[in-house]
């Protein structure tokens, strides 16, 4: 199964998380502090997850400011926004493949945890352009089609809609 991290500064939605992935037999990484997870990430014996999952609105780092700091380290890193505020586009989302809102679906994160598993069995890591097209547009993508098993998941904005 996948290994996923997930960095949120509400320790009750940590364990929870934490509780879920491992029903759906995955393993974890859970952090309540962004800078501290990015001090883990240079550690030498740090290795990279199938997705981070972080939240955006924490204390000493935002979720996105993490995600750009990330991005120069691992820029094949692929990462999900998770929050309970309507999220804008801004230049940091670019890097981020999609949006889980607060509180989430517990079959909308299977259905994602699913799809990040199936997509790694065809392209290794998606960069992110090719996330670009797991957002619906087409901008930075030679085709939306750059994985097909997670073309079913539309992002329109904030939300991800799972048909």
């Amino acid at each position: 199964m996948g290994h996923f991290h997930y960095i949120d500064d509400n320790t009750e939605l940590l364990n929870t998380f934490q509780d879920i992935l491992t029903i759906f037999e995955h393993s974890v990484e859970v952090f309540s502090c962004p800078v501290q997870y990015l001090a883990y990430c240079q550690n030498e014996t740090y290795q990279p997850p199938d997705a981070i999952f972080t939240d955006v609105v924490m204390p000493k780092m935002n979720g996105h400011t993490l995600i750009q700091e990330l991005s120069a380290i691992f820029p094949q890193q692929r990462f999900i926004t998770v929050s309970g505020f309507q999220e804008k586009t801004n230049v940091q989302q670019q890097k981020t493949c999609l949006h889980l809102h607060k509180p989430f679906d517990f079959n909308e994160l299977e259905h994602i945890l699913t799809s990040i598993i199936s997509c790694n069995q065809s392209i290794p890591k998606l960069t992110a352009p090719q996330c670009k097209c797991l957002q619906g547009t087409t901008e930075h993508c030679q085709s939306q089609q750059a994985c097909p098993k997670l073309n079913n998941m539309v992002n329109h904005g904030t939300q991800v809609l799972i048909p």
